[in-house]
């Protein structure tokens, strides 16, 4: 419950305080840039999957249900069907199997159901994450952290394109004027300084003598394969690869574990699905959004497909 109260306090402090306001200056600086690829990471991996039949948004389900590792479908006395983070209780021979679904929400009596199909008088069905019910809240913070450092380091690239030696000034009266002349440095802009102070040139010390348009084109694909990576770990390929510099072995290998990992999270909410249909009566269904359906039902995927 811990990573979902930790996000659920980050979105109402937003809500509360507003964003800040963004500017040139700080629209790639760390804080804001992760905040935006919190947000962009949280609503793609919200739509890998397309539930039908639900009685409330899939947003619901899945916000829940990605961000606490595990959800709980219940009938509230007093909101009707919800589905809702909480926490599992109750004693069983085995580790992250309880009978017990706790659950507290806004609107919502709330309090204690049993788990079906654990006990057949439950009325609560859990959707589970993945088999070990993880959650991916940290996964999609360390990954916006990487992914704002890489937008900052293109931007300084980007600029240290057009000037990339940095001075040192002498006294505060310089260092003001030095700033000031690099914010039209940012800006695009190439003026002149007037400043008296400067007639003692301050010392000019120059950069790397690295070529400029590699180390730019280094960042964003540096860029590139972080976001990658973050889609591997669910189990998502979002760009061709040279599969020419790959044996045929790797490229299999790769591919399965891939699969393995998108597979378990989908069998997880389909078991889900069918304990709900058999517990409410309901038609609820879960498939991969067809942008991400890398699984033929009855086919046997063997890395060359």
């Amino acid at each position: 419950m811990g990573l979902f109260s930790k996000w659920i306090d980050i979105l109402f402090t937003k809500l509360e305080k507003g964003k800040p306001i963004l500017t040139p200056d700080n629209v790639l600086q760390l804080t804001p840039g992760t905040e935006y690829w919190r947000e962009y990471l949280t609503e793609r991996i919200i739509r890998i999957f397309e539930w039908e039949g639900l009685p409330m948004p899939q947003k619901c389900v899945e916000f829940a249900t990605l961000m606490n590792g595990f959800s709980g479908f219940v009938k509230d006395e007093s909101a009707g069907f919800v589905c809702v983070p909480g926490s599992i209780s109750g004693v069983t021979p085995y580790p992250m199997i309880g009978t017990e679904f706790v659950y507290a929400a806004p609107t919502c009596t709330g309090g204690k159901k049993l788990i079906f199909p654990t006990n057949n008088m439950g009325l609560a069905v859990i959707i589970s994450n993945n088999t070990l019910r993880q959650s991916f809240a940290d996964l999609i913070d360390r990954y916006a952290a990487l992914l704002a450092h890489s937008d900052s380091t293109i931007a300084n690239s980007l600029v240290n394109a057009r000037y990339d030696t940095f001075m040192q000034g002498d006294d505060d009266s310089q260092v003001a004027s030095l700033k000031a002349w690099r914010r039209d440095v940012v800006e695009g802009n190439v003026i002149p300084v007037v400043d008296k102070s400067l007639t003692m040139s301050p010392a000019v010390i120059p950069a790397n003598g690295t070529n400029k348009g590699q180390v730019i084109l280094d960042a964003i694909d540096a860029r590139k394969e972080i976001l990658r990576m973050f889609y591997s770990e669910i189990g998502i390929r979002i760009m061709p690869e040279k599969r020419g510099n790959l044996i045929t072995a790797e490229v299999s290998e790769n591919d399965n574990a891939l699969l393995f990992n998108i597979a378990d999270m989908l069998k997880c909410r389909q078991e889900a699905a069918e304990n709900i249909n058999k517990l409410y009566g309901l038609k609820v269904s879960v498939k991969l959004s067809k942008e991400f359906d890398r699984i033929t039902q009855g086919e046997t995927f063997d890395g060359d497909n």
